[in-house]
């Protein structure tokens, strides 16, 4: 029974093991949206949520295939923390971006976060990463101010419209 068990919950397999718990609780909760929106066919509210938890099982399978059998050597935990964290940069970049989307509105925002991430990935300095930011900003702005017509956060720290205001002229010159 021991053997079973470990094999679920040994190192990484644990936090593995919570994540498919979580996503068969999710793709559970999925049949109640059927209900609440009165019967409404195959495709509809409830249809994101359960290809999420699809293929959400389908990685879990993955991983625990790929993992083959569960090694039980002595690992430095402190050694373990750190490195998964350090691997994890991206992931709390993109949390900050997402929390400071509102405040720092979509152009400031979307530049930092493009600048720390380039410099993480390997650009050998910020000048280079800052180009790289300031590109990609621009280019994504422009594909969706412009070009889709979308309203992106203006920020409450900081607004670039006011500071900018031929951002707006160009917006009613392209709707005519």
């Amino acid at each position: 029974m021991r053997e079973i068990v470990s094999i679920f919950t040994y190192g990484d397999r644990l936090l593995v093991t919570v994540f498919a718990v979580l996503l068969i609780l999710y793709g559970l909760e999925t049949y109640s949206f059927l209900q609440a929106s009165g019967g409404e066919g195959l495709v509809g509210s409830a249809s994101f949520p359960r290809v999420i938890t699809v293929f959400g099982l389908i990685l879990v399978v993955i991983f625990f295939i790929s993992k083959g059998r569960v090694s039980k050597d002595k690992v430095d935990v402190k050694q373990r923390v750190v490195s998964e964290l350090i691997d994890l940069v991206p992931l709390w970049l993109a949390i900050a971006y997402v929390a400071c989307f509102e405040v720092l509105g979509y152009i400031i925002a979307s530049f930092l976060y493009v600048t720390a991430n380039m410099k993480y990935l390997g650009q050998k300095s910020w000048g280079g990463s800052a180009v790289y930011g300031l590109s990609l900003t621009v280019t994504l702005f422009t594909i969706f101010y412009y070009g889709l017509l979308g309203e992106l956060p203006r920020g409450d720290l900081l607004n670039i419209h006011d500071i900018l205001p031929f951002l707006d002229d160009i917006r009613r010159w392209i709707k005519g």
